[in-house]
């Protein structure tokens, strides 16, 4: 019997286009890889969280396959897209979320927690403090204890794009989508794999860099990037639509990648 690797892995944000992130999980179940633990943004802290809950890629695929695509797209009232600062609302992606994780018997950051540490980590945002904001650790300094914080809640606060979807209020602050301050966060670990979707232009990289302050990372981070082009990463009917051609996007990245090296 081969043995199994447990490997960290790093998932970037990038709406729909992190469908291709199922096709990848797959090639590494395939090879005999595991995740031990995970941190993304935005859609890579979806994908993450029910990847940590334990869900495979055959349950992931399956997930994808019966969700309406519009769950994303739940649109806000004109009243409430002034109000909340976001024309949709990600409250029926969060319910179906914690579902999803209930039915793995995990719901707050103490059912995935080992030691010290957790086995997930999301990145949000806060304006209010101009910082990146680590979830589930960073909760502290709004007076929340970490360990008993929905999983769901933290994902989704992760994911709430600007001005597309509404802002995610916590304790009288608002938090955004963690690819406005990192998006993606392989400075996490020490060592892992990083699934890559995009490059951000120099100029984004630098609005980051002035505003949240540039982040060192001198850890052994292996990339593979994943070619999503073709694809916006608001436009979930489309990326539905054509999920599998993203998991087959996703699957031959990953395939690349192992195939390329003797030994991981």
């Amino acid at each position: 019997m081969n043995k199994i690797k447990e490997i960290n892995l790093i998932l970037q944000g990038g709406g729909v286009k992190g469908l291709a992130y199922i096709g990848a999980l797959r090639c590494l179940e395939e090879h005999g890889f595991k995740v031990k633990y995970v941190s993304g943004s935005s859609i890579g802290a979806i994908i993450g969280s029910l990847i940590i809950a334990g869900y495979d890629s055959y349950e992931l695929e399956k997930i994808v396959n019966n969700i309406p695509y519009d769950i994303f797209l739940e649109k806000n009232n004109l009243s409430d897209q002034i109000k909340k600062g976001g024309v949709y609302s990600l409250s029926k992606a969060e319910k179906y979320l914690e579902k999803l994780l209930v039915n793995k018997n995990i719901r707050i950051f103490e059912d995935i927690k080992v030691g010290n540490n957790y086995k997930a980590i999301f990145i949000s945002t806060s304006l209010k403090y101009q910082r990146i904001f680590v979830l589930p650790h960073d909760l502290k300094i709004i007076n929340i204890n970490p360990d008993k914080f929905p999983i769901a809640k933290a994902v989704i606060m992760s994911a709430s794009i600007p001005f597309f979807y509404e802002r995610y209020k916590v304790n009288n602050d608002y938090f955004y989508d963690g690819g406005m301050s990192d998006n993606y966060p392989t400075w996490c670990f020490n060592k892992g794999i990083a699934l890559k979707l995009g490059e951000e232009s120099n100029l984004i990289k630098s609005v980051k860099n002035k505003i949240f302050g540039k982040i060192q990372n001198n850890n052994f981070i292996e990339e593979v990037f994943i070619n999503t082009s073709g694809y916006k990463a608001t436009d979930f009917k489309k990326g539905f639509f054509n999920k599998y051609d993203l998991y087959k996007r996703g699957y031959h990245a990953m395939e690349s990648f192992i195939n390329s090296r003797l030994i991981l």
